[in-house]
């Protein structure tokens, strides 16, 4: 009997022991339940680096698809709207930073660049799509802007110059192709007139204006009323945002009044050639406007505007100068410097970059250099390397050049084809113009 009663006990104490376990058990959970519901969004947190991992593992719920197809949805909506009938593949999302040695933030611009067909195109368009000359999506002529803008104002120039690449400077770029380099000026604040010759150059810069300016009025309109457009109804209320947003007076900085885009040769006004009279004029071979296939020489008909009749401002922040056409006649780039002269003349052209041409009739591509570098002196500019800044990332800062070390650094010989720009900038000192320009 004894025996039996000290087994009846044990069994007793070990019932405690594991009845306590389990009320202890019990106890813990309802302390997590609890502190899971309080302190949610800090675990949430915790975690997000960890799940974001993990939902880009292909078949565990990728949220970064539907964030694309979501994107995708508002291209096609946008397209819609501005009635843009073309492959959606040709619409580029292209994304730039604003930042610059001025400012010490840093923000992401993004533009819409409507490109020709890649078949075609095979030397900007496809450059953009296939990033032939660089990272995809984007363009060594933007990625150059990029880092001219980024550092303005810096010592890594070795001599720093003055640019400001917002706050409604004005931007003019001549010869401007499909207008990646002039929508990504308007993108960051900047009021541009953009030229081209080629007709089909001017519809695509059109086509990327007005989707620009309606994701910039949808976006603005869903902010400001603080809408959450989530599920069938929000897609509906977002579809009507976009159909208002049609009205280009709500584009922002795409709308016509600060993004100014003309079908035109830019150049100087002479006696024989006379207001709105047409020119047939040749692009050069392989620098395609993107027209002809093969990348052959491209033949257009444009008419000639100057700047002095055509810009309407106080100052030119920079006159950007592409032209691609012969480097004879009223509208090679050193003309168009001319056509600007009332603007020179008052100071009011702070920086012009220019094309530096290697190719066919060489000796007459030397002798515009020679005269570029002539003309822009005798107003007091000095001048950049850039043709570091244009290459990766864009974060090679433009390099003084000596003014006894200009001509030399523009007469070095190079391969056949090569076309780097060159930046001038106002420097302070103020030069007497002699009168035989």
């Amino acid at each position: 009997l004894g025996g039996w009663s000290r087994t009846v006990s044990r069994l007793m104490v070990a019932r405690a022991f594991l009845y306590s376990i389990a009320v202890g058990f019990g106890i813990m959970s309802a302390y997590q339940l609890w502190n899971h519901h309080t302190a949610g969004a800090l675990k949430m947190n915790r975690h997000r680096s960890a799940l974001g991992k993990w939902s880009r593992i292909p078949g565990s719920g990728d949220m970064s698809n539907k964030t694309k197809k979501g994107r995708r949805r508002h291209t096609e909506e946008y397209m819609a709207v501005c009635d843009v009938q073309r492959p959606e593949q040709w619409v580029v999302d292209m994304k730039y930073e604003t930042w610059s040695d001025k400012s010490a933030s840093s923000k992401k611009k993004h533009f819409f660049v409507s490109v020709h067909d890649p078949s075609i195109d095979t030397v900007i368009s496809k450059g953009i799509l296939d990033g032939l000359w660089g990272p995809k999506n984007k363009y060594p002529s933007v990625t150059e802007m990029y880092s001219i803008c980024k550092f303005a104002g810096s010592k890594e120039t070795r001599r720093p110059y003055d640019l400001d690449c917002g706050n409604g400077k004005v931007f003019i770029e001549g010869g401007a192709a499909i207008g990646m380099v002039s929508l990504y000026m308007a993108a960051r604040g900047m009021k541009v007139y953009s030229y081209d010759a080629v007709k089909d150059n001017v519809e695509r810069i059109k086509e990327s204006a007005c989707l620009n300016g309606v994701r910039h009025c949808v976006h603005r309109r869903i902010k400001r009323e603080k809408l959450n457009l989530k599920g069938k109804t929000g897609r509906e209320k977002r579809k009507e945002i976009s159909l208002e947003c049609r009205n280009s007076s709500r584009w922002g900085p795409f709308s016509p009044k600060r993004l100014k885009i003309r079908q035109n040769l830019i150049g100087e006004r002479t006696a024989n050639i006379s207001h709105g009279a047409k020119h047939k004029l040749q692009t050069q071979p392989g620098n395609l406007a993107a027209i002809e296939l093969g990348g052959g020489v491209v033949t257009t008909e444009a008419s000639l505007i100057t700047v002095d009749e055509d810009v309407k401002c106080k100052q030119i922040e920079m006159l950007h100068l592409s032209g691609g056409y012969s480097s004879q006649g009223p509208w090679s780039e050193l003309n168009a410097m001319r056509g600007a002269k009332t603007f020179f003349d008052k100071r009011r052209v702070k920086n012009v970059l220019f094309l530096r041409y290697y190719g066919e009739s060489q000796g007459a591509k030397d002798k515009m250099a020679k005269e570029i570098v002539e003309f822009l002196q005798g107003y007091g500019f000095e001048f950049y390397n850039v043709e570091k800044s244009r290459e990766g990332d864009g974060n090679t800062a433009p390099q003084w050049i000596p003014p006894n070390e200009v001509m030399t650094y523009m007469m070095e010989p190079r391969d056949y084809g090569a076309h780097p720009r060159v930046l001038a900038s106002l420097g302070n000192s103020r030069s007497n113009k002699t009168e035989t320009r």
